[in-house]
């Protein structure tokens, strides 16, 4: 690219950032590659950005197995602080957290990976991306930061990492919170687990009308995406198609779309194994979450022994997006009340 197309690229896209009202027609009316690099360009300069603002650093690690992780990190353990592990949900990144990180960054050390299969980390179809793995990569991960103890998040998909993490590592979770988690088989309500089963997959995306679907399926309040940053996105869905289906797969270890009862997916589910788990456990559910009903919540509630369940009104299946203030308010309620708790 020459200097002059890249001059006017960079023009172009800092106006569909600034002048909103002009968004649609600047973008949609160039040409499909100016379109493209213009969603790269914007997407680059606006993860620079905000990983300047929260004062982040990005790196990568290597697990035993060549899985590359992809992380960024937030403020150092030595500094005295606590550290907190978040974990993101299913077609999702890391980035996707940094409201909330933002607001807690003064209170921990805070490590966000993109899991294997999404975002930066390594997403080769040979891998087989089942919770168990995705347990043992994120424990070489803590062990190399060499964190003796932690608080983990995660939301949806990365919530069931999370269980799979706790559940190879119980002694060195300081407190687990859930926010929307897959892993939870709800007995008496429909969920996704229940359209995959019949063959409906939310997330094989063909085109625009579909994805914008999904977003209305995970959203209640649908944040504000530019219009090249929401296309960016879309192609994202677009082209990891066969990846998700193979992640499902792997998550179930049954191919998509083969009918069985449902109380088989009870072997892959969590609801048995979450009650031997007694660290601190914060459960917040969006009220209005169509993938995993309420139920879920309820049944990772009566089963773990030391957990408190909040529920959040009129918010969707990804409350760290839609209410990040709520999560972090009642993120830091819950450690306080940890803290103040007296010692058995």
């Amino acid at each position: 690219m020459s200097s002059s197309e890249k001059f006017e690229l960079e023009k172009l896209s800092t106006q569909c950032l600034m002048e909103t009202s002009f968004a649609d027609s600047l973008y949609l009316k160039a040409p499909e590659d100016v379109r493209v690099k213009m969603e790269n360009y914007l997407w680059e300069k606006a993860m620079e950005g905000i990983l300047k603002y929260i004062d982040a650093q990005k790196h990568d690690f290597v697990c035993a197995d060549e899985t590359k992780i992809s992380y960024i990190e937030i403020g150092k353990p030595e500094e005295g602080k606590e550290s907190l592990v978040f974990l993101h949900g299913f077609g999702d990144h890391k980035e996707n957290f940094f409201k909330v990180a933002k607001i807690l960054s003064s209170h921990f050390h805070m490590i966000l990976p993109d899991l294997p299969g999404f975002g930066e980390s390594s997403k080769e179809m040979e891998r087989t991306y089942s919770l168990p793995n995705y347990g043992k990569w994120f424990k070489e991960l803590v062990e190399h930061k060499r964190l003796q103890s932690f608080h983990l998040m995660g939301n949806s998909l990365g919530g069931a990492a999370a269980l799979s993490l706790a559940r190879q590592a119980p002694e060195k979770i300081k407190s687990l919170s859930l926010l929307d988690t897959a892993a939870i088989l709800p007995l008496n309500n429909s969920s996704v687990y229940h359209e995959i089963n019949e063959g409906n997959v939310m997330f094989k995306i063909n085109n625009l009308e579909e994805f914008n679907c999904l977003l209305n399926r995970v959203f209640v309040n649908q944040p504000f995406f530019p219009t090249p940053l929401k296309f960016r996105l879309f192609r994202e869905y677009q082209e990891g198609r066969e990846r998700f289906l193979k992640i499902l797969n792997d998550f179930f270890e049954v191919p998509i779309g083969q009918k069985r009862p449902m109380t088989d997916y009870l072997a892959y589910a969590y609801n048995e194994i979450v009650p031997s788990m007694e660290f601190p456990s914060l459960i917040l559910w969006g009220e209005k979450d169509t993938l995993f009903p309420l139920e879920c919540a309820a049944i990772l509630h009566s089963k773990m022994k030391n957990s408190c369940l909040v529920v959040l009104e009129d918010v969707g299946h990804s409350p760290q997006i839609e209410v990040p203030k709520k999560v972090a308010t009642r993120f830091l309620r819950f450690i306080n009340k940890i803290k103040d708790a007296p010692k058995a």
